[in-house]
């Protein structure tokens, strides 16, 4: 059914920091284990459940248009720069996963002064405006595409403290991303888009995960997903797939 699988979004979807991690635990030749790349073609040496449980399988001669990078904030993705390399798959049927807001909400709590509560609520809700403005322009731009929508991931597990390396920031007010994944639910379902809770999934892998087997992140920078993280995303977006009306016959995962 689908002709291209188009992975948009930041290092949520990306290879690197999952190739990273898994270097760091010995396996040297993986790099294409990020979220998208898994989703398209599984690592049946790495991930043996996967088997067979990949675009690759479900939709032969699926072709791969990766347009996620590192970095990729909701305004990026509305430049027209990205938006002229979206436009190439206008008149195809093409999967969408979408993975963005992340860098946008850090980017507004670094800049946040506990005295300019206001300004933090203007920034969410200029990000909050620009990802509708998004999803609308993806659903002009790219109107025959199946689009999945990802909740963000809280490596905290709702505690505000971040399981952290030094450099990072340790501290935040999960409302902030609680309100923000509740408006990218409901902007999502109201497009018509599907939407994949990678949020709820992940609850309980980062600062509670208990034991460093059950942590999804990437330990040296656990913002970023690690070989397992990205593994558990592409099982969420996975999920989604087998829950449209158009799924392939084998079961979610």
């Amino acid at each position: 059914m689908f002709e291209h699988y188009v992975p948009i979004g930041d290092s949520m979807t990306i290879d690197f920091y999952a190739a990273s991690d898994a270097h760091s635990k010995g396996h040297t030749h993986l790099n294409q284990v990020g979220a998208a790349s898994l989703l398209f073609a599984n690592n049946k040496s790495v991930f043996p459940e996967f088997a067979g449980k990949d675009l690759v399988s479900l939709y032969p001669g699926i072709k791969f248009a990766d347009l996620s990078f590192d970095g990729a904030t909701i305004e990026s993705l509305l430049d027209h720069e990205f938006m002229a390399k979206l436009a190439h798959y206008e008149h195809s049927k093409n999967l969408i996963t979408l993975t963005v807001g992340g860098n946008d909400m850090l980017e507004a709590l670094n800049a946040f002064d506990s005295k300019r509560i206001k300004s933090l609520e203007e920034s969410l809700s200029k990000i909050e405006k620009n990802f509708e403005k998004l999803l609308s322009t993806f659903k002009k731009v790219c109107p025959k595409s199946t689009i999945i929508v990802t909740t963000l991931y809280d490596p905290t597990d709702d505690t505000g403290i971040m399981p952290c390396a030094r450099e990072l920031l340790c501290e935040f007010d999960v409302k902030f991303l609680t309100r923000f994944n509740q408006f990218v639910r409901d902007s999502t379902i109201d497009h018509g888009f599907s939407i994949a809770e990678v949020y709820r999934h992940f609850m309980g892998h980062g600062a509670m995960c208990g034991h460093e087997d059950n942590f999804w992140y990437w330990k040296t920078h656990p913002i970023e997903p690690g070989l397992t993280g990205a593994s558990e995303i592409r099982r969420v977006w996975l999920d989604v797939i087998h829950s449209l009306d158009f799924h392939p016959t084998s079961k979610s995962l």
